[in-house]
């Protein structure tokens, strides 16, 4: 009967849909590389990230922060992380020692992550492996998305709830594949067609057979949705003054030790990015959120020297999901800058075009007003 249980459960829930693969590549502080989860929310659709914690740990907040690149090479920006360990109510389980979430706040829009974090219980992930003699393993090595087969060896190194599971190649021949740098790679379910994550790697466990530890994702949902009860019992913060907006999209090649873009909107740093081979531009589209019936007046774009070379940048404009209209073919991008006026109502997006001198753009800070 349990057995039956579990697997309606799968397949009524599969049958939902929106389960799609969604292994990101992470780029951590001190050059550390890796892999992560990139879901929505439940609750309010908003984008985040599961990963290794020590991928980012023993940095400063600001240091947590990190940029990410999706298959389709899309990049963003996310965090920072927070520790699992740090949840309410979670701080002495052990097996979430290396699990940390990171919400997203350049390059998705809410409500564009539709991949979820699995099934909610054990039973259900129990019954789905014990169908799946062979998963699919989704891992960066050398900034390359890598898949192979792997296959379960066991369910229970952790004393508490077995969620923590024993991993190896499939085929020994691709033991010398999974070597340092695979961290967060996602174990997949194959299902009828559909990806499901099954387990997040955490740490590879034997070297000559290139096993490896991976925790299973009830755990890592129901570590999330912990946070998010934690988050919704908190006192609400009061933002800074000047309009909401934010990045949605990004499309060139991000320079190395470049700031977030979200620090260009409060109190600034250097973001640097060439365009993408074959194109001309850097793109830039942010997203200004407010209560209907406020307004943006003038979007002033600073480059400190050291940072850029000065430039003019073309900004469009437009209602979400609707078509772009051109506001200014020279938006000046330099250390002193005149505000360029914009005077449209919001909720609105902007775009910026940005064509590099001298190899690259800068852009030292954003200012809305």
């Amino acid at each position: 009967m349990r057995a039956l249980t579990g697997w309606c459960l799968l397949v009524c829930l599969l049958s939902l849909g929106g389960l799609h693969a969604e292994t990101v590549r992470i780029e951590g502080g001190y050059g550390h590389q890796g892999s992560g989860w990139l879901f929505g929310s439940r609750e309010d659709q908003a984008c985040w990230i599961a990963l290794p914690w020590h991928i980012v740990q023993g940095a400063s907040e600001r240091g947590r922060q990190f940029r990410y690149t999706d298959q389709t090479k899309r990049i963003g920006e996310a965090g920072p992380a927070i520790h699992a360990r740090t949840i309410p109510g979670l701080e002495g389980e052990n097996d979430l020692d290396d699990l940390a979430f990171a919400p997203v706040t350049v390059g998705r829009r809410t409500g564009e992550c539709a991949s979820r974090l699995g099934l909610p219980t054990s039973l259900a992930y129990v019954e789905a492996l014990r169908g799946s003699p062979s998963l699919e393993f989704v891992y960066v090595q050398r900034s390359r998305f890598m898949r192979l087969d792997v296959e379960l060896l066991s369910g229970r190194l952790d004393k508490a709830r077995g969620g923590l599971l024993l991993m190896r190649p499939r085929n020994p021949a691709d033991a010398a594949r999974l070597q340092k740098g695979i961290s967060g790679g996602i174990a997949l379910l194959r299902w009828q067609n559909r990806s499901l994550p099954a387990a997040m790697e955490l740490a590879l466990v034997d070297d000559r057979e290139s096993s490896f530890k991976a925790l299973r994702f009830d755990r890592i949902r129901a570590a999330f949705e912990a946070l998010e009860r934690a988050a919704s019992s908190s006192e609400p913060t009061g933002r800074r003054g000047g309009l909401n907006a934010g990045f949605v999209s990004v499309r060139g090649a991000v320079l190395a030790q470049s700031s977030s873009l979200s620090e260009l909107l409060k109190d600034g740093g250097c973001w640097r990015a060439m365009a993408r081979p074959g194109e001309k531009a850097v793109e830039l589209v942010l997203l200004v959120d407010e209560e209907p019936g406020s307004r943006i007046g003038t979007i002033t774009l600073h480059s400190q020297p050291g940072c850029g070379l000065p430039i003019a940048a073309i900004v469009e404009g437009r209602k979400p999901g609707a078509g772009w209209s051109l506001i200014s073919t020279g938006c000046a991008v330099a250390p002193s800058p005149r505000g360029c006026r914009i005077n449209r109502a919001t909720p609105y997006e902007l775009r910026l075009r940005l064509v590099p001198r001298g190899g690259h753009v800068g852009l030292s800070r954003v200012v809305l007003e």
